[in-house]
Protein backbone atom coordinates (compact mmCIF):
# COMPACT_ATOMS: atom_id res chain seq x y z
CA UNK A 1 0.00 0.00 0.00
CA UNK A 2 1.28 3.45 -0.94
CA UNK A 3 -0.14 6.75 0.29
CA UNK A 4 0.73 10.42 0.67
CA UNK A 5 1.11 11.76 4.19
CA UNK A 6 1.98 14.79 6.27
CA UNK A 7 5.06 14.11 8.39
CA UNK A 8 6.19 15.83 11.59
CA UNK A 9 9.36 14.99 13.48
CA UNK A 10 11.00 16.19 16.67
CA UNK A 11 14.59 15.39 17.65
CA UNK A 12 15.50 15.98 21.30
CA UNK A 13 19.28 15.94 21.89
CA UNK A 14 21.08 16.12 25.22
CA UNK A 15 24.87 16.37 25.24
CA UNK A 16 26.98 14.71 27.90
CA UNK A 17 27.46 18.12 29.56
CA UNK A 18 23.69 18.68 29.82
CA UNK A 19 23.08 20.98 26.84
CA UNK A 20 19.64 20.36 25.30
CA UNK A 21 18.46 21.01 21.77
CA UNK A 22 15.18 20.42 19.97
CA UNK A 23 14.83 20.29 16.18
CA UNK A 24 11.37 20.14 14.59
CA UNK A 25 10.67 19.30 10.96
CA UNK A 26 7.54 19.03 8.79
CA UNK A 27 7.24 17.69 5.26
CA UNK A 28 4.99 16.01 2.75
CA UNK A 29 5.87 12.31 2.52
CA UNK A 30 5.13 9.09 0.69
CA UNK A 31 4.50 6.04 2.87
CA UNK A 32 4.88 2.44 1.69
CA UNK A 33 3.43 -0.43 3.75
CA UNK A 34 4.44 -3.84 2.43
CA UNK A 35 2.92 -7.32 2.85
CA UNK A 36 6.14 -8.57 4.49
CA UNK A 37 5.60 -6.15 7.44
CA UNK A 38 8.30 -3.74 6.28
CA UNK A 39 7.56 -0.06 5.81
CA UNK A 40 9.18 3.13 4.54
CA UNK A 41 8.56 6.86 4.66
CA UNK A 42 10.28 9.14 2.13
CA UNK A 43 10.26 12.91 1.90
CA UNK A 44 12.14 15.81 0.38
CA UNK A 45 14.17 17.77 2.94
CA UNK A 46 14.42 21.31 1.56
CA UNK A 47 16.97 22.39 4.17
CA UNK A 48 19.33 19.56 3.16
CA UNK A 49 18.29 19.81 -0.52
CA UNK A 50 17.79 16.07 -0.77
CA UNK A 51 15.67 13.09 0.16
CA UNK A 52 15.33 11.40 3.53
CA UNK A 53 14.15 7.80 3.67
CA UNK A 54 13.18 6.06 6.89
CA UNK A 55 12.52 2.33 6.66
CA UNK A 56 11.95 -0.39 9.16
CA UNK A 57 11.15 -3.90 10.25
CA UNK A 58 10.03 -5.19 13.65
CA UNK A 59 13.64 -5.18 14.91
CA UNK A 60 15.49 -2.52 12.91
CA UNK A 61 15.14 1.03 11.56
CA UNK A 62 17.34 2.68 8.94
CA UNK A 63 17.52 6.41 8.13
CA UNK A 64 19.22 7.50 4.90
CA UNK A 65 19.72 11.12 3.86
CA UNK A 66 20.98 12.52 0.59
CA UNK A 67 21.80 16.14 -0.20
CA UNK A 68 24.32 18.50 1.40
CA UNK A 69 24.64 15.96 4.19
CA UNK A 70 24.67 12.30 3.24
CA UNK A 71 24.16 9.76 5.97
CA UNK A 72 23.02 6.26 6.77
CA UNK A 73 22.20 5.22 10.31
CA UNK A 74 20.96 1.80 11.40
CA UNK A 75 19.12 1.40 14.69
CA UNK A 76 18.93 -2.04 16.33
CA UNK A 77 18.18 -2.35 20.05
CA UNK A 78 21.22 -3.10 22.22
CA UNK A 79 23.59 -2.74 19.25
CA UNK A 80 26.19 -0.12 18.47
CA UNK A 81 26.17 0.49 14.72
CA UNK A 82 28.69 2.43 12.67
CA UNK A 83 27.04 5.29 10.82
CA UNK A 84 28.00 6.89 7.53
CA UNK A 85 27.87 10.70 7.84
CA UNK A 86 29.35 12.98 5.17
CA UNK A 87 29.17 16.77 5.35
CA UNK A 88 30.63 19.41 3.01
CA UNK A 89 33.52 19.63 5.54
CA UNK A 90 34.25 15.88 5.36
CA UNK A 91 33.27 12.50 6.77
CA UNK A 92 32.51 12.23 10.50
CA UNK A 93 33.38 9.00 12.34
CA UNK A 94 30.04 8.31 13.99
CA UNK A 95 28.16 5.43 15.64
CA UNK A 96 24.70 5.04 17.16
CA UNK A 97 23.81 2.81 20.09
CA UNK A 98 20.08 2.15 20.20
CA UNK A 99 18.51 1.94 23.65
CA UNK A 100 14.97 1.22 22.40
CA UNK A 101 12.60 1.89 19.56
CA UNK A 102 8.89 1.59 18.97
CA UNK A 103 6.87 1.86 15.80
CA UNK A 104 3.18 1.54 15.08
CA UNK A 105 1.46 2.24 11.78
CA UNK A 106 -1.57 1.49 9.67
CA UNK A 107 -3.30 2.77 6.53
CA UNK A 108 -4.06 6.12 8.22
CA UNK A 109 -0.69 6.99 9.76
CA UNK A 110 2.08 5.98 12.08
CA UNK A 111 4.53 6.85 14.81
CA UNK A 112 8.21 5.98 15.23
CA UNK A 113 10.20 6.63 18.40
CA UNK A 114 13.96 6.07 18.60
CA UNK A 115 16.06 6.44 21.74
CA UNK A 116 19.78 6.26 21.06
CA UNK A 117 23.23 7.42 22.13
CA UNK A 118 25.48 9.17 19.64
CA UNK A 119 29.23 8.52 19.52
CA UNK A 120 31.74 10.58 17.50
CA UNK A 121 35.26 9.24 17.03
CA UNK A 122 34.47 6.59 19.66
CA UNK A 123 33.40 9.10 22.33
CA UNK A 124 29.84 9.38 23.68
CA UNK A 125 28.64 12.91 22.86
CA UNK A 126 24.97 12.69 23.80
CA UNK A 127 21.61 10.98 23.93
CA UNK A 128 18.83 11.50 21.40
CA UNK A 129 15.12 10.88 21.21
CA UNK A 130 13.62 11.05 17.72
CA UNK A 131 9.86 11.00 17.25
CA UNK A 132 8.40 10.82 13.74
CA UNK A 133 4.64 10.95 13.14
CA UNK A 134 2.80 10.79 9.85
CA UNK A 135 -0.86 11.10 8.88
CA UNK A 136 -2.46 10.05 5.63
CA UNK A 137 -3.66 12.85 3.39
CA UNK A 138 -7.21 12.34 2.08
Amino acid sequence: MLYKATLNSVLHSTTTDGQCDRICHSAQAVVALRDDDTWSVKYYDAENQGETAISGTASMVTIRRSGHIESRMTFEVAKKSEAFYRTPAGIIDMAVETQRHACSYDAEGGCLELFYDLHIAGVLVGSNNLEVRWERKH
